[in-house]
């Protein structure tokens, strides 16, 4: 049996965000505005392609429905910079799986809270989960949910950047277009 934990709510969006996020957060609200059905797009939606320049921080995670009434999350795919900077390749692998149980918890029960409330999970952190030493970098984390083949919330899409706090960039919600190639996401 999987930790019923309670659900991490998301913090606020700042009025503007680093530049990679607001990308990612545009481009989902322009699927979810093309979703049929909606009201979110379908995981054949998410092309990877279309946000190639930004691949190495995206991550895409299967919401696993066992016997157990907690969701297990199993990431399919995650991006190379976020290996580097983790230190493990994680596509395919189970969060439980990987983190200490205490930061499975704390991310599960982010990733629960998008489920439950059906919208988007964005926190920031400094020195993020797996690195206490790294306290100068700011981390900031964007999910969106994303309908599986069951309609369900199946899926969740986001992307994970660091930074120095002391060269922090910033844009304004809504500042980029999401356009771009198609590419289909395998299923599993």
């Amino acid at each position: 049996m999987h930790d019923q934990s309670p659900s991490i709510p998301s913090d606020s969006l700042p009025d503007a965000l680093n530049s990679d996020i607001a990308a990612v957060l545009a481009y989902w609200q322009a699927k979810c505005a093309d979703a049929t059905p909606g009201p979110f797009p379908h995981l054949n939606d998410i092309g990877l392609m279309d946000l190639y320049k930004l691949a190495g921080n995206l991550l895409i995670c299967d919401v696993v429905r066992e016997d157990d009434p907690q969701p297990r999350y199993r990431w399919r795919y995650w991006g190379t910079s976020l290996t580097t900077f983790f230190g493990a390749e994680m596509s395919g692998r189970f969060i439980d799986d990987i983190y200490t149980p205490d930061a499975a918890r704390k991310i599960s029960s982010s990733y629960n809270w998008v489920l439950e409330n059906k919208t988007i999970h964005y926190w920031h952190r400094h020195g993020g989960l797996a690195h206490d030493d790294k306290q100068h970098l700011q981390y900031e984390r964007l999910i969106c949910p994303v309908l599986g083949k069951s309609g369900e919330i199946d899926h969740l899409f986001g992307i994970i950047t660091f930074e120095d706090r002391r060269k922090s960039q910033r844009s304004p919600i809504g500042n980029h277009s999401g356009k771009g190639y198609k590419n289909s996401i395998p299923e599993l």
